[in-house]
């Protein structure tokens, strides 16, 4: 006869997982919250102890030869911002502020009497300003007057729109300068820098009790590239941000302790009280 196991989990701590918080920085003094974990993130810890073979006995392991650790994370925010701070040393990031900015000589080819839309536009999607239409050719300044309209269409695009026996004929190449307010923006980029940085990292669980499952590593390099996957339109999962760190002993730290350190107060990885 089949015995069902039917008194559920020994430890039913122990099935609390995956709502972990991901903090990242230079030490643990000035680690900021970077995101969430997804449910099937992981750690390995790999381990490679150091074997002798005598001739006339068994073999025998004598020590450790090397402790890493490999952890793997999906964090639910795609994020420049931590994605530099995960890379940091060889990734650039920079904020630009909001504000007016003048374009200069931007070039375009008319097209017959077709708008050309301005590369920039203004967020309250009104017409750009202090617009000049210039001849590539020669550098000389094209009048509006019988020449050519401006406007803005219902997407916040502004144009310029060539009159019928104008001075802007089909194939003709011109430098278009104005003014727009461009948004705030966050400039990320890599390729060129190659001083990495490793990176203190702390992964938190809290219960509803308060209680905190905390896992800190204090060494993580940034490992494996990155993959950005962009979902359709009607996906409603939120984008997901895959990184790998590869995790070395700090040997300053207490030993036993100098790869990773698990502090559990909810009992996650201990025997409940017989």
């Amino acid at each position: 006869m089949v015995t069902f196991q039917v008194s559920g989990p020994r430890n039913r701590g122990a099935v609390r997982f995956g709502s972990f918080d991901v903090y990242l920085g230079d030490d643990e003094a000035t680690a900021t919250r970077v995101g969430m974990l997804q449910g099937d993130s992981k750690i390995k810890i790999e381990e490679e102890p150091r074997r002798f073979k005598p001739a006339n006995a068994p073999e025998q392991n004598y020590g450790m030869a090397s402790q890493l650790a490999t952890v793997s994370l999906n964090l639910y925010e795609q994020d420049f911002q931590i994605i530099a701070s995960a890379r940091k040393g060889i990734d650039y990031i920079s904020t630009v502020s909001a504000g007016a900015t003048t374009v200069t000589d931007e070039l375009h080819t008319a097209v017959g009497t077709q708008p050309i839309y301005t590369n920039f536009y203004n967020l309250d999607k009104t017409k750009v300003s202090s617009i000049v239409v210039k001849k590539a050719s020669d550098n000389s300044t094209i009048t509006a007057t019988g020449n050519y309209q401006t406007g803005v269409d219902a997407r916040g695009y502004s144009f310029v729109l060539p009159l019928d026996g104008g001075a802007i004929t089909d194939g003709m190449a011109l430098k278009i300068s104005y003014s727009y307010n461009k948004a705030n923006a966050v400039v990320w980029g890599t390729g060129g820098l190659s001083n990495i940085q490793s990176r203190y990292m702390k992964l938190v669980n809290t219960d509803d009790a308060g209680k905190q499952l905390k896992i800190e590593i204090w060494s993580a390099t940034h490992d494996g590239g990155l993959e950005f996957t962009f979902g359709g339109d009607d996906t409603a999962e939120p984008g997901v941000l895959p990184l790998t760190m590869r995790c070395v002993p700090v040997t300053s730290k207490t030993a036993g302790t100098q790869l990773i350190q698990i502090t559990d107060e909810q009992g996650v990885f201990q025997s409940p009280a017989s």
